[in-house]
């Protein structure tokens, strides 16, 4: 019921997401193009290979939505709304999986700076999936979670600052994006 109530959406809110995913979708695919490059030198070729496929058949599904909704507007609101959340929270989970399956294989800097990145991602997916709010948090989710969880899980202490200083963040973010949803619902 709770997932019914806030998928089923005003038109004005689906049609601001699903206008704006174009771009996220376009600025995903060029972020993860660019950090293969960066990471060329700390990766296995089929590693690397593989985490850009997984993004791309990601990005390529969610196009594949988009290209669907624009066919076929005016089909049932919350399938559309529940097609498109499925998406967002797949970008979220490969983005994520992604990371801490590297970490192991790239310098600290490079973990941090892949930290720096999705906080930046989910900083951008608030301004294009928030209009929806439970579209943003199945993005949010899993795109930080699994990251926050796996710098709690290391020895050192710098990753419990970093911890700390992401779930913050993270929080700020929901809260903002939060506001940004009742806003747009009046």
């Amino acid at each position: 019921m709770f997932l019914y109530t806030y998928l089923n959406v005003h038109n004005d809110q689906r049609k601001q997401i699903y206008s704006m995913s174009k771009a996220s979708i376009l600025g995903l695919a060029l972020l993860a193009l660019s950090m293969a490059y960066l990471l060329q030198s700390q990766l296995e070729e089929k590693i690397l290979y593989l985490g850009v496929l997984l993004h791309l058949v990601v990005l390529i599904f969610r196009s594949y939505i988009i290209y669907l909704y624009k066919k076929i507007p005016y089909s049932s609101n919350y399938r559309w709304m529940v097609l498109f959340t499925f998406g967002a929270f797949l970008s979220g989970l490969v983005w994520s999986l992604s990371a801490v399956y590297i970490y192991k294989f790239i310098s600290i800097e490079h973990q941090f700076l892949i930290y720096a990145i999705t906080i930046g991602i989910a900083g951008v997916g608030m301004a294009s999936l928030s209009a929806v709010l439970v579209t943003y948090l199945a993005f949010l989710v899993p795109l930080t979670f699994p990251l926050i969880l796996w710098l709690l899980l290391q020895e050192q202490e710098v990753y419990y600052v970093g911890a700390v200083l992401y779930s913050i963040g993270i929080v700020y973010y929901i809260v903002t994006a939060y506001r940004m949803f009742y806003n747009q619902k009046k």
